[in-house]
Parts: structure tokens; C-alpha cells; sequence
């Protein structure tokens, strides 16, 4: 440790579970690192990883096993660990650690960054996953740009079901990691498939505590690095998720033409303007609009008092085929095929085409009409 990191200077801290835990006295040196034995009653522990790695502390935490253990390892950086070692650990283990936590964040100069879009549903069974993926994958063919899926719906999470994926970390590790975040921790954190990246849901549900700065600083950091971002947030009802709607530049609300989603979408739409969305922030979606029974987009619209921004074909053949195959639905289908001028729709609002020059000369006399 001394060789890798010769101006620390270690010291050691007995703690036992019927004591405060004190990392100092007023006016010490704040610790720069922790090293913390993970043994005994696993939960204990993992409370005071916990406590260690939110304020008033903030330190960062690596978690020293006392074996191999892949479950607890995951249960730590879930609580906010910066990485996990089992003695005895060689310098080539530590090396990675230490360089991420006394990395200096780099300064990003101002320059172009990435929209970002909220999917979220009315109510469930909304279909809004199956556009968040497929969205995701025509952003990425119709312009070849970098493109991050973030399934941010702590509860259902189903991005991972339907593409089959699986994976040790969730968009709650890079919440914990926000103020961190490099490319080399991001990498940890996503899946790559498809030709664009995925921040996938926890495993279980979860509720997640961090605050909007948090969700704040891993928006900014996605913005940096990918061209688009498809946030499927689930729906509304959480503090964060309707935060994650403040942060996107556009919300993409679905609905159904079953009278019960529109009855949904009339109480939710209040509540997200009281909420501090702009009415012109969000656009409504309606799936499935090729069933002949229900309310039609027009009816809805009327309903609603607000119009329907864009509508999808129901396309069960294709659908169900994309969840088997655990991929997006192919770009052949009815249904793909308005995903992709949807895509291109926003593709064509974030980069406006640029207007023709204004005739000179004698012309301009006359491009004014009469």
C-alpha cells in the first residue's frame, strides 16, 4: 500500500458494533481512503460501508474480503464500495483502485452533449420498454450515433428481460458513483450489445435513496459520452423518476386506446406539470393505435386536451418475436418501421435542417411575394 500511495498515511480504527463510529477527532485530517474489513455479521458491516460512503463522510471505501465471495463482493459495491480486494492482494489488484480514487476529475470543456430522452408509461402494460429498446436501436441505425439504454424502473426493470441480459451492476451503482464516474468505472457499469450500451436495472426492486444531484451528475456524465440517452423510467411515482423527467430534454408519455390508460394519462399529465415539467417538454405517444376497438388518437387527444404527438401500429408477430429473440423488434415490421421516423423526427428537431440562404441581388426583390 505504502509503495503504491507513499503520502498516505495509514492509520487503523477499531470499531465495534455497540460504538459510534468515529473516524477522527474535530479538526483531523479527513481520510482520503478506507480499507474496510468486511467480516463477521455481514449486514453490520455493510451498514457501516454504507454509512462511510454517504455524507457527512463521503469516503471512499474498498471493501477487504476475508475470502472469495462473488455475492458479498456485489453486496458491498451495491452499498457504495469503490472496489473489493481478498488478502493477500497483489500491487497490480490495487493499482486500478488507487488510481480512481485519487484521479482528479477532468475538466470538461463546454462543447456539443447528448439529448436525452424519458419514456415513461401511463400505466403499465403500456408497451413502453419495447419502445425504449427499439428506439434505442433505430437512433443508433439512423445516424451511427453513440447511444446509451438506461433502464431507470427500480421495480419492474424489464429492459434486462427483454433483450436476455444480465449483469453485477445497475444504474444504483452508478448513482452511489456519480460524483466518480470515469471510463473505466463506466465500463464496469454497462452492458454492451447491439451496438449501443445498456445501464440496466437492479436484480430485485430497490428504493432508491440518492439525492438529484446525484441522478444529476450521472446524467451529465452520459451526456458527455453518447450522442443520445433512452431513459425508460417506468412509471412516475417515484421522487427520482419524475426528477429523471426534469433532467431529459424530451418526455416520450405512452399511452394505450384502452379508456383506462387514458383515464391515467388525464390524472398523471396535471401532476407532471405541477411537478415542473414544461407542457412543451412532453409528448405524447399512443400505442397499439390499430386495434379496432377503444379510443382513437383524436378521441384521446380531445379527451386529453392535448395532442397526440405520435402514434404506433400494434404489431403482436413482431413484438413477441423481438422478446423471444431477446433483441429489438426487427426493423422490417410495421411497427419498427414508425419507431424509425419517430427516431428520425428527433433526430431532425435536435439538428434542424439549415434554411437555404436568402436570395441577393435583383432576387430579392421578389422573395418577399406580393
Amino acid at each position: 500500500m505504502k509503495a503504491e500511495a507513499p503520502e498516505l498515511r495509514l492509520v487503523r480504527i477499531p470499531w465495534q458494533p455497540e460504538r459510534e463510529l468515529e473516524l477522527g477527532p474535530p479538526g483531523a485530517v479527513e481520510p482520503r481512503l478506507c480499507l474496510m474489513e468486511v467480516a463477521g455479521p455481514a449486514e453490520e458491516s455493510l451498514a457501516v460501508l454504507e454509512r462511510l460512503s454517504r455524507p457527512p463522510w463521503r469516503v471512499p471505501v474498498v471493501a477487504v474480503l476475508t475470502r472469495e465471495d462473488p455475492e458479498l463482493a456485489l453486496r458491498c459495491m451495491r452499498r457504495g464500495a469503490w472496489g473489493c480486494l481478498v488478502p493477500p492482494f497483489t500491487a497490480e489488484q490495487l493499482r486500478p483502485i488507487l488510481s480512481r480514487v485519487f484521479r482528479r476529475a477532468p475538466e470538461h470543456p463546454p462543447g456539443p452533449t447528448g439529448s436525452a430522452l424519458c419514456i415513461a408509461p401511463a400505466k403499465g402494460a403500456c408497451g413502453a420498454t419495447v419502445l425504449a429498446v427499439t428506439l434505442a436501436d433505430q437512433l443508433r441505425r439512423a445516424a451511427a450515433q453513440r447511444v446509451l439504454l438506461a433502464d431507470f424502473d427500480a421495480v419492474a426493470g424489464a429492459v434486462a428481460f427483454n433483450l436476455k441480459l444480465s449483469s453485477p451492476h445497475s444504474f444504483a451503482d452508478a448513482l452511489r458513483h456519480a460524483p466518480q464516474l470515469d471510463a473505466d468505472l463506466w465500463r464496469g457499469l454497462v452492458v454492451s450489445k447491439l451496438e449501443f450500451d445498456i445501464l440496466l436495472a437492479p436484480d430485485a426492486p430497490v428504493d432508491s435513496e440518492e439525492d438529484a444531484s446525484s441522478l444529476a451528475l450521472l446524467l451529465a456524465y452520459a451526456r458527455r459520452n453518447y450522442d443520445w440517452i433512452v431513459a425508460d423510467a417506468g412509471t412516475l411515482g417515484s421522487g427520482y423518476s419524475v426528477e429523471l423527467a426534469r433532467l431529459c430534454d424530451r418526455v416520450l408519455f405512452l399511452l394505450t386506446p384502452e379508456p383506462a390508460s387514458v383515464y391515467a394519462a388525464k390524472r398523471w399529465l396535471p401532476h407532471l406539470l405541477a411537478g415542473g415539467l414544461s407542457r412543451s417538454k412532453i409528448l405524447l405517444v399512443m400505442n397499439r393505435c390499430n386495434r379496432s376497438q377503444g379510443v382513437d388518437a383524436e378521441q384521446a387527444a380531445a379527451a386529453l386536451g392535448w395532442p397526440i404527438h405520435w402514434t404506433l401500429p400494434e404489431d403482436p408477430p413482431a413484438v413477441q418475436t423481438a422478446l423471444i429473440e431477446g433483441k429489438p423488434v426487427a426493423s422490417a415490421s410495421p411497427y419498427a418501421k414508425q419507431v424509425k421516423r419517430l427516431a428520425e423526427s428527433l433526430l431532425e428537431e435536435s439538428h434542424p435542417a439549415p434554411r437555404p440562404p436568402a436570395p441577393k441581388g435583383l432576387l430579392s426583390l421578389f422573395s418577399g411575394g406580393f
